[in-house]
């Protein structure tokens, strides 16, 4: 695709996001998120949900929680990816503490972050 001149804006990286993290290739995931900051992307929320997303899908929490915590405005999105993505790597009280202090920030959750949470809770005993 460089070579042909195509130059990859916000909506095709957080679309390809996805895939990576469900291929589970962080080196992958990595080198696209070099190129957010490069390009100076990092501050689309829908790039930042998508790549909170990915590590955690590819097991790298301490990547995952470092990407939320330079998120500049906290969205409903990126906050239930971030449960989730706790969740997924099994660690559930950390999950649970994150979930309550969004409750406690008068956060409005939502289905999505509600289901998250119960999946957590069931998933992990």
């Amino acid at each position: 695709m460089h070579s042909q001149e195509f130059v990859p804006d916000g909506t095709t990286i957080s679309c390809v996001l996805p895939v990576v993290g469900d291929l589970e290739d962080s080196k992958m995931g990595i080198q696209i998120h070099g190129y957010v900051v490069k390009q100076g992307l990092e501050g689309d929320n829908c790039i930042v949900c998508a790549l909170v997303d990915m590590y955690g899908k590819c097991g790298c929490s301490f990547e995952m929680k470092r990407v939320f915590d330079e998120l500049a405005r906290m969205d409903l999105g990126s906050c239930n990816a971030l449960v989730s993505g706790l969740s997924r790597n099994g660690l559930v009280d950390d999950a649970l503490h994150t979930f309550m202090q969004f409750k406690d920030q008068e956060i409005e959750l939502n289905v999505v972050s509600w289901t998250s949470i119960i999946a957590c809770c069931t998933q992990n005993g």
